[in-house]
């Protein structure tokens, strides 16, 4: 199922079952409130399904699309420019696939929203942790990174919402930090000293700083590992270099407050030799830089 009216037959049959579902949920009067929410979830869990079936196919595409170019204009494997040389008629050819399955997925997101409760469990969750994901890749694909930004971190909000699920709810607290840390690049953030928008910077600070906040709740907290350590470190150090010297009044303050608790934690780390010499080295680097702004 590589081809354009593969899928499009595919999602075809598949919108044409939606409709049908959907008209015997809202016409039929049989049944409970209970088995007509249990219907609408599982037809969001099919749409969902499908939103990843379509994602698999769009892969595919694309890798098979620029393949065939690739072969055409003799490009080295070894170029990573190389996706840039393709024409524009060629690196649109998924687009069509992409925005049906942004449709298919804000479809089931939608459903699922409405259907959402103080009482939804486990399962609800996750489908819509993945809801969210899928819409993040789709995004990514359509070179869209404020939306992808923000589907990802809807999806780390509902993350939030699963740690009384998890039986090592430190490792996924730690996972958290790292998405919300790597959403910092999907923002818009420059680390070579371009300026973003407002609204970008917002984003990106908002996510930064709590990433940064987690690692310094993870260390405060004992054990703490070296991962922890290294995540408070380059989130600090990020701090110093990047957004405090780019802020206003008052997010200045407040950046502040932030690189201070965690100098805090890293000198009670240092003194109790729990950095490694390389983690020292670069602590006694932000102290230094640090001195410049605070």
């Amino acid at each position: 199922m590589n081809t354009n009216s593969n899928w499009s037959e595919y999602l075809r049959r598949k919108q044409d079952s939606w409709r049908a579902e959907e008209n015997l949920i809202s016409d039929t009067g049989e049944g409970s409130e209970d088995e007509r929410i249990q219907r609408m979830f599982l037809l969001c869990q099919d749409r969902i399904e499908t939103g990843y079936h379509l994602l698999e196919i769009m892969d595919a595409e694309e890798s098979q699309a620029f393949e065939r170019y690739k072969s055409k204009q003799q490009v080295s494997t070894k170029d990573d420019s190389a996706q840039d040389l393709m024409p524009d008629a060629t690196r649109q050819a998924g687009v069509t696939l992409e925005h049906e399955i942004e449709h298919v997925f804000n479809d089931a997101l939608e459903d699922m929203l409405r259907l959402e409760s103080p009482t939804v469990g486990l399962s609800f969750l996750l489908d819509l942790r993945r809801c969210y994901e899928g819409l993040s890749r789709v995004y990514t694909a359509l070179a869209d990174n404020e939306l992808t930004s923000e589907m990802a971190r809807s999806a780390i909000e509902v993350r939030y919402r699963l740690l009384p699920y998890h039986k090592d709810k430190r490792a996924e607290r730690l996972e958290i930090a790292d998405e919300l840390g790597a959403l910092v690049f999907t923002s818009g953030v420059d680390f070579q000293g371009k300026k973003m928008g407002v609204k970008e910077w917002g984003i990106a600070a908002q996510n930064h700083l709590q990433s940064h906040e987690i690692y310094c709740e993870l260390i405060s907290e004992e054990p703490s590992g070296q991962a922890e350590i290294d995540g408070l470190l380059h989130t600090t150090a990020i701090l110093i270099r990047v957004f405090i010297p780019d802020s206003d009044s008052r997010e200045r303050q407040s950046l502040i407050t932030a690189v201070k608790r965690a100098l805090s934690l890293l000198e009670d780390k240092d003194q109790n030799g729990g950095l490694t010499a390389e983690q020292a080295e670069e602590y006694v680097q932000i102290k230094e830089d640090s001195s410049k702004l605070i």
